[in-house]
């Protein structure tokens, strides 16, 4: 380095910034303020430096470094690779980046390692900062995809089908249609008691000799709500508890692909045969029974076990589930086991922080 064949030591008024080594020539410099230089750095002062690169390469000048006709330079300390000092030279060092090799010298040996500690400490400071940045920014992706996740999943819990899938919403499900069979079954006695009494009340007034008016017509109490269920208790919890949601939803995307064979068929479900069609039909069933033998039942069986399952969750889906769906209370909890399930499925203790918890399993910080 102390040949000049080799080296051309150039006078350079240098300012260490956050995230750059500014330099320029020491004679177009003003002098430097103290508001000026970095807190991290030595005070500005003029060094040699000397370059060695190809000559298609120079340093990156920003616009707003030219002022007051001082052009400025920089060395974006983030591209450092390493920072050399000589053995042999007490005064110089070497910051190395990617694209080139810079080479500097102080006035002393002590204003010399003053440099190399300020560049060594900003260029860790750079890198953890970018470090730092970097897992953020991997938290935050993946917390967005977690928390899309759990939106879907909280979604999905408001459909009949979402909440079948999930054991513990399916679980409260049930416990919600055992209770409507049960306050259904005390209507039904209350009703029939109301219709005993009413019949009382009529005989007695019939005995009495009291007529009612043509445009009077006996008071119907009921509602849909105090309707009896279309299905036992037991059909409808074998079907919540044998409920599969990737055999449903492959049955719904049959029932989409061909529309025009459901409608077909709930067209022939609402023609009425005569009677003679259907002596004729029956007639033809025994005999192909006769021919076929008793396994010939088993199609019908299965058909008969899958159109009772449509219709168990059409009443569901129609009667049950908006009454299930209308309570805030149940609401609450559909929101709250929804959560905890998310949770689970992340693989962290509900207990920690969410930041730890990515910091475990990306391994941490590492250089």
């Amino acid at each position: 380095m102390e040949d000049n064949d080799v080296l051309e030591w150039k006078a350079r008024r240098c300012v260490l910034r956050a995230e750059a080594l500014w330099y320029t020539d020491a004679e177009e410099a003003a002098p430097v303020s103290p508001s000026s230089a970095s807190s991290t750095s030595p005070s500005a002062s003029s060094v040699f430096s000397s370059s060695a690169s190809p000559s298609s390469s120079s340093s990156p000048v920003s616009p707003l470094a030219k002022k007051g006709g001082v052009r400025w330079s920089f060395i974006p300390l983030r591209d450092c690779v390493q920072l050399v000092a000589p053995p042999h030279d007490a005064q110089s060092f070497l910051l190395q980046t990617r694209e080139r090799s810079h080479y500097w010298r102080a006035k002393s040996q002590s204003e010399r390692d003053a440099w190399l500690l300020s560049l060594a400490t900003q260029c860790v400071s750079v890198r953890e900062g970018d470090l730092l940045r970097d897992v953020e920014l991997r938290i935050r992706e993946g917390e967005k995809k977690r928390s899309s996740a759990a939106l879907k999943c909280l979604e999905s819990t408001y459909t009949l089908d979402g909440a079948l899938a999930l054991s513990d919403t399916q679980e409260l499900f049930e416990g919600f249609v055992v209770d409507f069979f049960r306050t259904a079954s005390e209507r039904s006695a209350r009703a029939r008691g109301r219709s005993q009494a009413d019949a009382r009340r009529e005989e007695d007034e019939t005995e009495a000799g009291s007529q009612r008016g043509d445009g009077e017509t006996p008071h119907d109490s009921g509602s849909d709500d105090e309707a009896p269920p279309k299905f036992t208790l037991e059909q409808v919890l074998r079907y919540i508890r044998g409920f599969d949601p990737r055999a449903h939803s492959g049955e719904q995307a049959t029932d989409m692909e061909n529309p025009s064979g459901a409608s077909a068929e709930r067209g022939a479900c609402e023609e009425a045969p005569t009677a003679a069609e259907a002596s004729a039909a029956d007639t033809r069933a025994k005999e192909t029974d006769k021919s076929q033998g008793p396994g010939a039942h088993a199609p019908s069986d299965t058909q008969r076990e899958q159109r009772e399952k449509k219709e168990i969750h059409r009443w569901l889906e129609e009667v049950i589930f908006p009454k299930f769906m209308g309570s805030p209370i149940i609401q609450r909890r559909v929101v709250q086991l929804a959560a905890s399930r998310s949770v689970v499925s992340w693989g962290c203790d509900p207990l920690r922080s969410p930041l730890l918890c990515s910091l475990e399993h990306t391994g941490g910080f590492s250089r």
